[in-house]
């Protein structure tokens, strides 16, 4: 027993010295520092041990205590082992409040006066790598500065125990462009972080500096449109970032300054998104700098949802695109600069510039187009009209060809101005007078006829807010006409609306009985620009509605019109575009009480829901060139059917005498045919004079009949087959031996 006792005592000495050298490697004095207690894994790897200890000692002193030992030796073995368990409170605690500091990064942690072990009265940082974190670049770049500065201090102080000189190195480092060389070589032979530090803020922490290119970025923001959102993030990403740093140096926007960057905005924007912007204020009310970027996120979050929804679709419509052939245009490039020359008279200009172009018909035109393989809607070469990159379309109605390609431009030319069948009732019919123009084209005779009067008759129209893509809100030009039962809409107008159009299936007749079919319609919301009056329309999609309108500009200054009655249109004396049309189903439920006579020779204003509007006869002082395009259909092609009726069944002597090849063919069928007990006649083929460019074609068809028996006799069931085959077309009598 006692070996036994003596064996486990000298393992508790053991562990109980292996702790106090733990204790020991924890010391600290000023004279002798212990980097050591600084470093979280030395700390973390002797608490394991300190635990290790404990677990071993308690192991060695229950086996002590199954011994049958005396009192006096029993309290003494005890002892020792609450010294062993004093010595392992201080160590642990002192490890626990090592390791806290450590990790909380507390700079001045000292323990309690007395304490066996203090924590040492310099900062204790946490144990960090090597610093290999991307740091950020400044370009000099005044703007710039303070965003860089704040990313890289934050960086660099939680890395204060590097050395000034890795420092200095990664301030250097990132430094580029304009910025990169304003470290001299004085200072990195110093390694003086500081005074390298304190060069570049006093370089460009210069406020008058900084805030004049906040002012000066906010002067050039890029222009944008619906159609681009790149360029409209782009904008919102400048006007948000210099604001913010105006704000920074104590410039907030408000005041004049908002309403001078609200503006300065709304020029940046083009007519459509302008028209979106001016559709939301208030009258009387103020713009607000907040209320211009929620309205360009907007704007910004559909049109790049629309593209990559748009995306996939052109995309997968690419591979079809590959089995088709194309044309690769070319172009000689000398000494890298690019001269275009004009297919049509081989100047240095472009297409669309060329006069002997646009002296040319739509049809000689693409022509032209198709021989130089240029696009149809925007002219240039190298690609076809389906992949077309531009925005642009026909001015005239909106399809895609370019606007020298419209079917009307030859109408244009003469100074004419034209009106579509399905508001021939509207316009005024003139007689056939002063200048005339006729063509025929496929039984339908087309006339232009024009007449000098010093009367125009004024039809009543009014401007409206249509509601497009996401309720965005369009001005349009509508003409109002109770003789119409049905409404109609441009296709220019409805491509800018954006709206989903559905198949319909209309036949609308206008002047003479002419009909024209529509077969796409849409359904949206109109309100007035003036009233609280909005309604639900039906509209039926046409490419025209009429010519442009009033037919002259005439000057209403004089005409007695008070301020207070709202004109639906204002500019309805000014002759512009007419994108719908407002038919009877919905004219009479307009009109309201109210009707003023201007006077003698002078149209009349009527009260609607929209607004007052002009209706009437003006007189002018000047004459006034009425024109009207007419569509008539005339009898030609039917006698041309009946012509040609009469000839199928007149007598021989009335037909035309044969010419020599058909007097040959008849002499070739009266000698060969013959007709068999089935009622078919049998002819041999006709041959002329020309058969011998045949060549010998009987050597290459034996050929092919012995290639094809050595492809049977290879593949047995397939010769059955076709064995099976040539005798079942000859039972049928289609063939025979000869």
């Amino acid at each position: 027993m006692e070996e036994q006792l003596k064996g486990l005592v000298n393992q508790r000495v053991a562990v109980h010295g292996k702790l106090a050298r733990v204790n020991t490697a924890l010391q600290y004095s000023a004279d002798q520092p212990n980097p050591n207690i600084r470093n979280i894994h030395f700390l973390q790897f002797h608490k394991k041990t300190v635990e290790n200890c404990y677990n071993e000692c308690n192991s060695i002193q229950n086996q002590i205590y199954v011994l049958p030992l005396s009192e006096d030796r029993q309290e003494e073995e005890t002892e020792s082992y609450i010294e062993f368990e004093s010595l392992y409170n201080d160590v642990s605690v002192q490890l626990c409040m090592l390791i806290e500091a450590v990790t909380k990064t507390e700079t001045d942690l000292i323990l309690p006066v007395g304490h066996p072990n203090p924590v040492p009265p310099f900062p204790i940082h946490p144990y960090l790598p090597p610093l290999q974190v991307p740091l950020p670049t400044f370009d000099g770049s005044y703007e710039k500065w303070y965003s860089f500065k704040s990313l890289f201090t934050t960086v660099m102080n939680r890395y204060q125990q590097e050395e000034p000189a890795l420092k200095l190195f990664h301030l250097r480092n990132s430094l580029v462009g304009q910025a990169a060389g304003i470290i001299d070589e004085d200072l990195i032979n110093n390694n003086d972080y500081d005074a390298a530090w304190m060069l570049l803020t006093q370089r460009y922490e210069d406020k008058r500096v900084v805030v004049d290119k906040h002012v000066e970025n906010l002067f050039n923001l890029p222009k944008v449109s619906q159609e681009n959102a790149a360029n409209m993030r782009k904008l919102i990403d400048s006007s948000t970032k210099n604001v913010e740093g105006l704000r920074h140096q104590n410039l907030p926007v408000d005041g004049l300054g908002e309403q001078m960057l609200v503006n300065l905005i709304a020029a940046k924007m083009d007519k459509r998104l302008r028209v979106a912007w001016e559709a939301r204020q208030k009258k009387n009310v103020l713009s607000t700098y907040a209320a211009m970027i929620d309205f360009l996120q907007e704007q910004c979050r559909i049109y790049e949802k629309l593209d990559a929804s748009m995306k996939p679709l052109t995309e997968s419509a690419k591979p079809k695109a590959m089995a088709r052939s194309h044309t690769l245009v070319t172009s000689d490039m000398k000494n890298d600069k690019f001269e275009y020359k004009c297919p049509v008279c081989k100047a240095s200009h472009e297409l669309w510039k060329c006069e002997a172009y646009k002296n040319k018909s739509v049809s000689e035109k693409y022509e032209v187009l198709k021989r130089c393989g240029a696009c149809f809607n925007c002219l240039g070469r190298g690609h076809r009209t389906s992949a077309c990159a531009s925005s642009r379309s026909c001015r005239e109605c909106g399809k895609k060809h370019h606007t020298t390609l419209h079917v009307e431009d030859a109408f244009k030319n003469v100074n004419s101005s034209t009106s579509s069948n399905t508001t021939d009732s509207s316009t005024p019919v003139v007689k056939p007078a002063g200048n005339l123009m006729t063509s025929t084209t496929a039984g339908t005779s087309t006339t232009l006829c024009a007449e000098n009067s010093e009367k125009q008759t004024l039809l009543s129209t009014a401007v409206v807010l249509v509601n497009g893509l996401c309720s965005t809100p369009y001005p349009c030009r509508v003409l109002l006409d109770s003789a119409s039962q049905m409404n109609f809409v441009t296709e220019r107008f409805v491509n800018l609306l954006s709206l989903k159009m559905v198949p319909a299936n209309f036949t609308v007749s206008g002047l003479n009985d002419k009909k024209t079919r529509i077969c796409r319609m849409l359904r949206t919301t109109i309100r007035s620009c003036h009233a609280d009056f909005t309604t639900d329309l039906d509209l039926l999609v046409t490419p025209r509605i009429t010519g442009d309108l009033p037919v002259k500009s005439f000057d209403v200054s004089e005409w007695p019109i008070s301020s207070e009655q709202v004109l639906a249109d204002p500019t309805f004396n000014n002759r512009g575009r007419v994108d719908m049309l407002i038919g009877a189903e919905y004219f009479w439920n307009l009109m309201e009480d109210g009707q003023i006579e201007l006077g003698s020779n002078l149209p009349i204003l009527r009260n609607t829901k929209l607004g007052w509007i002009a209706g009437g006869i003006i007189t002018s002082d000047a004459p006034v060139v009425a024109r009207t395009f007419c569509q008539t259909t005339d009898d030609d092609p039917i006698i041309d059917l009946l012509k040609s009726f009469y000839r199928v069944e007149a007598c021989d002597e009335i037909r035309p005498s044969a010419t020599a090849d058909e007097e040959k063919c008849v002499e070739h069928f009266r000698r060969t045919h013959l007709r068999n007990e089935e009622g078919r006649y049998i002819v041999r083929h006709p041959f002329n004079e020309r058969k011998h460019e045949l060549g010998d074609s009987r050597e290459m068809a034996l050929k092919r009949f012995l290639h094809l028996e050595r492809k049977l006799d290879k593949q047995p069931e397939l010769k059955e087959q076709y064995s099976l085959f040539i005798r079942e077309y000859e039972q049928l009598g289609h063939m025979r031996e000869i």
